[in-house]
């Protein structure tokens, strides 16, 4: 629970940020890089806090895996202004989130994760939430499927 409670405010924290200074005209780079630097500091404080140790047979798997997630997140870094510009914080924040639907169905298909009915209720709840929470605003367009 403490997990999900620090995820979503580390989220909201970071695209509310993101979207108060695309309001004031600042800089976006500047965004990047104080994100990256929040990262690296908690990622080095449970470093040094778990004694040096990633937990698997080599750190540089890790540091691959780091490097190549900073990468995709700076590649669709203007992806996510474009959506925070046009459909605001909240709509964007749980359009990314319903990205995790892949990665269930993919565990449970390829390595058979199991899937009680909690689980598979979420799954099915995810894409009628989508529909439900765009705005309804008539100065705003309609949001399609796409």
């Amino acid at each position: 629970m403490a997990f999900l409670f620090l995820f979503v405010l580390c989220s909201v924290v970071f695209l509310q940020a993101v979207r108060f200074a695309q309001h004031r005209g600042h800089d976006m780079l500047s965004i990047i890089a104080v994100n990256y630097m929040v990262a690296f500091l908690v990622t080095a404080g449970i470093f040094v806090l778990r004694g040096g140790g990633w937990g698997d047979s080599s750190p540089w798997i890790s540091l691959r895996l780091g490097l190549f997630n900073g990468f995709l997140f700076v590649v669709t870094f203007p992806l996510l202004l474009a959506c925070l510009s046009n459909a605001g914080v909240g709509v964007t924040s749980a359009s990314i989130r319903i990205a995790c639907l892949a990665p269930v169905i993919v565990s449970w298909l390829a390595w058979g994760e199991s899937m009680n009915p909690y689980r598979w209720a979420a799954v099915a709840l995810l894409p009628g939430a989508m529909v439900l929470i765009r705005p309804r605003d008539p100065f705003r367009p309609n949001f399609t499927a796409k």
